[in-house]
């Protein structure tokens, strides 16, 4: 930018940011020091990404993924997503799991951009019924739209496919029918014949619906998550052991994951490391 001509001779206007987190930009490309906030984060990693300097967006990521919370974590799944930021987007998601009616009840989820909304029913495991998942959906729409009461084309007009992405067929009989008398207007009557034999024939496709019948709480399906918490007080100047694997296959149904705390900033260190953990599959009775 400096060594060609530019078409600007005296000056370069910079339209598309304000000035105080352009400067907090210039801070950290020329000195490496930033000043990050909840209000200017995004703006700056904007910056980071326009102007291809990575570092920026890695330092505001690790900002945003220290600070979240119930409260901002859809919002941030937004800037996760828009700036290819991975490992900020697996902390939101973990956050979205493990803490999803927070998540769903928060202003900020209930403001969320259509495509954070569409990506939360993507997700395989969250901590709610799908019936509450629906639910959550309506009041989106109906603060979007700022109206109560719904038509099945203003929901399409803001839910559009995402709407198809609810497991109605994970639903019994008696949790679907407790949406009819509220929302029955908005499924048409093909709509309804689909659900009802996804609901009663697992063998039965939907040309519309999603086809996954897997129950996103349920704790026999495929990929539940168990936060398990471990409190160590190792002694001072204690020896450091070999890192435990972030995998590992106990039987051929059961896989323990390890994940990084989302909410401990990655500045604070582990004070202890574990040598050996074991798991022990208890027989029912």
């Amino acid at each position: 930018m400096f060594n060609g001509t530019w078409k600007e001779k005296d000056e370069v206007e910079i339209a598309d940011s304000y000035a105080a987190a352009f400067k907090e930009f210039l801070q950290f490309f020329y000195f490496g020091q930033v000043q990050l906030t909840t209000e200017n984060v995004s703006k700056v990693m904007y910056l980071g990404e326009k102007y291809n300097v990575a570092e920026c967006l890695v330092v505001c990521s690790k900002f945003v993924k220290n600070n979240l919370n119930d409260d901002n974590v859809c919002r941030n799944y937004g800037l996760a997503t828009l700036f290819n930021q991975e490992d900020l987007k697996r902390s939101c998601e973990t956050v979205i799991g493990l803490n999803t009616n927070a998540v769903l009840n928060s202003i900020d989820f209930l403001s969320c951009d259509p495509k954070v909304l569409a990506k939360i029913l993507r997700l395989n495991w969250l901590s709610c019924t799908e019936v509450e998942l629906f639910e959550a959906c309506m009041s989106w729409v109906k603060t979007a739209t700022e109206k109560n009461d719904l038509t099945k084309e203003l929901v399409q007009a803001q839910l559009g496919d995402s709407l198809y992405n609810i497991r109605f067929g994970s639903m019994s009989f008696e949790e679907f029918g407790t949406l009819v008398p509220t929302y029955g207007q908005l499924f048409t009557t093909t709509e309804y014949v689909d659900i009802i034999q996804m609901i009663t024939n697992k063998e039965f496709q939907s040309n519309k619906f999603n086809q996954n019948r897997e129950k996103r709480c349920d704790s026999d399906s495929p990929g539940f998550m168990y936060e398990i918490r471990l409190e160590q007080n190792p002694p001072e100047n204690c020896a450091i052991g070999v890192l435990l694997k972030s995998k590992v296959e106990i039987m051929d149904f059961i896989t323990i994951q390890f994940y990084d705390d989302p909410l401990i900033p990655d500045d604070i260190s582990p004070t202890g490391l574990i040598y050996q953990l074991d798991f022990c599959q208890i027989e029912k009775l």
